[in-house]
């Protein structure tokens, strides 16, 4: 829910710009890509809820630890694929929550990690 909104004014910003300058076809590039993966991103979301609901359902402890070892695990990791790929093309001011680097080097900031401090 933090992440879509800001891929999709980035993704806005990148096509106001390419109709400025349509001779930069990196630019129309990464639009698709950053499309790409938006889409990707939706399909994935829904698959995890998807699995999560039908986790829900299941009475058995034994049978619900396998599907969140296994099927869980993996919607997640799907999941996170995309949103990885995402934090890579968008840059710092439109990602909405710490960005890897952030949290790697938190201790040099005391500790805070809200963008305005870094």
């Amino acid at each position: 829910q933090d992440i879509m909104p800001q891929v999709i004014k980035y993704a806005t910003f990148l096509q106001d710009s390419y109709e400025k300058i349509k001779s930069i076809s990196s630019l129309k590039e990464k639009i698709d890509l950053i499309s790409k993966l938006t889409n990707y991103l939706n399909e994935k979301t829904d698959t995890l809820q998807e699995t999560l609901d039908e986790t829900e359902k299941i009475e058995n402890m034994e049978n619900k630890a396998k599907t969140c070892s296994y099927d869980l695990k993996e919607s997640m990791h799907n999941l996170r694929e995309i949103v990885d790929a995402l934090e890579e093309l968008l840059p710092t001011e439109y990602w909405p929550m710490p960005t890897y680097s952030e949290l790697l080097n938190w201790n040099k900031y005391g500790g805070i990690l809200w963008k305005q401090h870094i």
